[in-house]
């Protein structure tokens, strides 16, 4: 009996612990995200924005450069520094190391996501090649 009492002890501090981590670092993830390098995992080569425009293709048909994350749970894409207005809205989960971003339109992206300080890491698929995109928070 007190072996099955010290388990759900256990496992209720576990699973406490990792709301407390996801919490902080979902807290972390709020605020506005722009992509300043690609790298290409096959080759190596480092992308910088300086060099060019820098884009994350959302799907086949939808591409930003940055990101705003609400801490409501709402998200915005979008061109920074542009007079394109063309973005895309929705709501955005984080869990496990997921980003899970579910736009208006129906379409759901999760891309697993690692933050240090003012930095984001998520990888993606640019032109058929996988890459890591690294945004900063502007």
């Amino acid at each position: 009996m007190k072996r099955a009492l010290l388990s759900i002890t256990v496992l209720l501090s576990l699973a406490s612990c990792t709301d407390i981590v996801e919490g902080s670092i979902r807290s972390s993830l709020v605020g506005e995200w722009e992509a300043y390098l690609v790298e290409d995992v096959n080759t190596g080569e480092i992308d910088n924005k300086d060099d060019g425009d820098l884009i994350l293709v959302l799907f086949e048909d939808s591409f930003c450069d940055a990101i705003q994350l609400s801490d409501d749970g709402s998200f915005r894409t979008f061109y920074h520094n542009s007079t394109v207005l063309d973005d895309e809205n929705g709501l955005w989960e984080y869990a496990f190391l997921d980003l899970t971003l579910s736009f208006n339109d129906g379409n759901t992206l999760v891309r697993n996501v690692s933050i240090n300080e003012d930095e984001l890491t998520l990888p993606d698929t640019i032109a058929g090649n996988p890459k890591v995109v690294t945004f900063r928070r502007i």
